[in-house]
């Protein structure tokens, strides 16, 4: 639920929307793969955790696998993602509160394509609505 709820925060947002040179059609934000076909730059995201449970909130760990030709293209989204969730507390998404985010780690690397790829994860520390 958490994915969803981040998915649908990241595709509301006009600078990231803009960055991607998303549109209403292809957000150029996906699950778990990028579709066939998708032109760079696009994000991949995946829950790489599971859900942990502590006492009162929800722990998931989500990387995002950012996609571009340009190094400068992946380094303004890397920021726009940054500002949307390092540190962030208190956030109310559509299924759920977020309470606490923060990277935990970030890698590069060129893909097969030549393309310039950014992996970055973060925590989340959350509680659902209906809980």
């Amino acid at each position: 639920m958490l994915t969803k709820d981040l998915y649908g925060y990241l595709i509301s947002n006009e600078k990231l929307s803009s960055l991607l040179s998303a549109s209403r059609e292809d957000s150029k934000i996906y699950p778990n793969t990028a579709k066939i076909m998708s032109l760079a730059p696009f994000i991949v995201y995946r829950n790489n955790s599971g859900i942990k449970r502590e006492e009162i909130l929800k722990e998931e760990t989500i990387s995002f696998t950012i996609t571009s030709l340009l190094f400068e293209n992946i380094l303004d989204i890397s920021q726009t993602l940054y500002g949307l969730f390092e540190e962030r507390s208190n956030l109310e998404l559509e299924n759920c509160f977020l309470f606490y985010s923060a990277r935990t780690a970030c890698s590069d690397y060129t893909d097969d394509l030549n393309r310039n790829v950014r992996t970055l994860s973060f925590i989340f520390k959350y509680k659902n609505k209906q809980e």
